[in-house]
């Protein structure tokens, strides 16, 4: 009972130090002096996907690093971005993100909401979404939720579906097992 209650306070702890940090870096880094929203939404590479575990909005040291992964994507030119570990608060993010990239549609499924602060997966697209739908996992003692994103979209005048996964691991690969059988299912 104990650790439950720990593993809650540093959940709670965690959103908090999240929110506080992407408030922090989207007061810096969303100024249109350090990037330009992308006007052109014809400045693509049709049929490019790019897909991204953005950890949470941080580099390997762990600091916030909105500015140069927004940097990075936007040199991609992708027509779809598939990224995990999104965080958003309010569709502040996700506005940012859909500005800076030039897309119109979007899917964010999130996999906790703490404070008002979301975490999970997003779905950008330059063309139209015709088909959409996220489905969650059922969570496990002490892992994060987890989910699986679909989307319908053309990609060279055919109709593709395309999947955003981003799945917990256990050392026991009880729960990787369960999370594959279910996406077997779905499919």
């Amino acid at each position: 009972m104990i650790s439950i209650f720990f593993y809650q306070i540093i959940g709670t702890l965690n959103s908090i130090i999240c929110k506080f940090f992407t408030k922090l870096n989207l007061f810096f880094y969303s100024k249109p002096t350090l990037i330009t929203t992308n006007t052109n939404n014809d400045d693509f590479i049709k049929g490019k996907i790019v897909s991204w575990n953005l950890h949470n909005n941080r580099d390997i040291y762990e600091h916030t690093s909105i500015k140069d992964q927004m940097e990075l994507l936007r040199n991609e030119k992708a027509q779809i971005y598939l990224l995990q570990e999104f965080i958003d608060e309010d569709n502040i993010n996700i506005t940012y993100f859909k500005e800076m990239l030039g897309m119109k549609y979007h899917i964010f499924s999130p996999n906790s909401n703490i404070n008002n602060t979301k975490i999970g997966n997003l779905i950008l697209s330059h063309t139209e979404l015709t088909f959409s739908k996220s489905y969650y996992f059922n969570k496990w003692l002490f892992r994060s939720n987890s989910n699986i994103s679909f989307i319908k979209t053309q990609i060279f005048d055919k109709e593709f579906y395309i999947g955003n996964v981003h799945l917990s691991a256990d050392i026991t690969s009880y729960q990787n097992r369960y999370q594959i059988k279910t996406i077997m299912n779905i499919l």
